[in-house]
């Protein structure tokens, strides 16, 4: 059974709905609080014997290094997820480029391992994007979320939902996972959505796509599982709403899906 894990390691103020207030020029001025929630990741995943593929920032993998070396050390996917969480569409390709291939060299160098897979920040994938993976030796993408109503998903053609779709001669996509409600597909893959939704129903969903398709995909980030990170002050309410709605909830709905399904990470699939 295809269920996978995925975690978007990023600090809890360089969300995009925080980005109105807090910029990236100011990053360094806050304290860091990644750590310790991906401890707590890690040791749920194992007491529950799941593993997952960890999509690192360059900008925290550069001032975290013990922490990569931990998650290798726990038998994890190290992968990237760009440099600086900038969104795609308002990059060049060059620019692209150095941000993979810059990302990839960090990662690699740290970890210790070639580095094959990457995930857009706020999945805001392009099609040349793919094309300049693959010349910088990537296998896999991680991005394409199907769902059209959001103004940051990026878009590509020939992706199947729910499913691991060759798009190259040896390079892979693995979308994120929606369903279809009254011919509608909704994100249901982890995030905002699956602290949104009543736990109950997040669930049987999960159980019926993967009835039909066999594939499932979650991601979820480390601020996700930290209640007591700092309340950011002069957001918009729907921004404020997406960030902190349910995170005192995280952390069981997601021990409760462990406790039902065992996660791997993608690589272990491309082996």
């Amino acid at each position: 059974m295809n269920t996978f894990l995925t975690i978007d390691v990023e600090e809890w103020f360089m969300v995009e709905n925080l980005s109105t207030v807090i910029s990236r020029e100011n990053w360094h001025k806050y304290k860091s609080r990644v750590e310790k929630s991906v401890d707590k990741i890690l040791e749920l995943l194992d007491r529950y014997n799941s593993k997952a593929t960890f999509f690192i920032l360059g900008w925290v993998a550069e001032r975290n290094k013990s922490l990569i070396k931990k998650i290798v050390e726990a038998g994890h996917e190290i992968a990237s997820h760009g440099y600086s969480h900038s969104i795609l569409t308002s990059m060049s390709d060059n620019e692209i480029k150095n941000d993979v291939v810059q990302t990839k060299m960090i990662l690699e160098d740290i970890s210790g391992y070639e580095i094959i897979g990457y995930r857009a920040p706020c999945f805001s994938i392009t099609y040349n994007t793919i094309e300049i993976l693959k010349d910088s030796g990537y296998r896999y993408d991680s991005s394409f979320f199907p769902f059209s109503m959001h103004d940051r998903y990026g878009k590509i053609s020939g992706v199947k939902d729910n499913s691991i779709n060759e798009i190259g001669n040896g390079f892979f996509e693995f979308p994120l996972t929606v369903r279809k409600v009254f011919n509608k597909k909704i994100p249901w893959s982890g995030g905002g959505y699956f602290r949104l939704y009543p736990f109950w129903l997040f669930k049987r969903g999960v159980r019926e796509i993967l009835r039909e398709y066999n594939y499932f995909l979650l991601y979820l980030h480390p601020w996700e599982f930290d209640t007591n990170q700092p309340k950011v002050k002069g957001l918009k309410p729907f921004n404020s709403f997406r960030h902190y709605n349910n995170l005192d909830k995280t952390e069981d709905r997601f021990i409760n899906l462990l406790k039902e399904f065992k996660f791997s990470s993608i690589k272990d699939c491309l082996k």
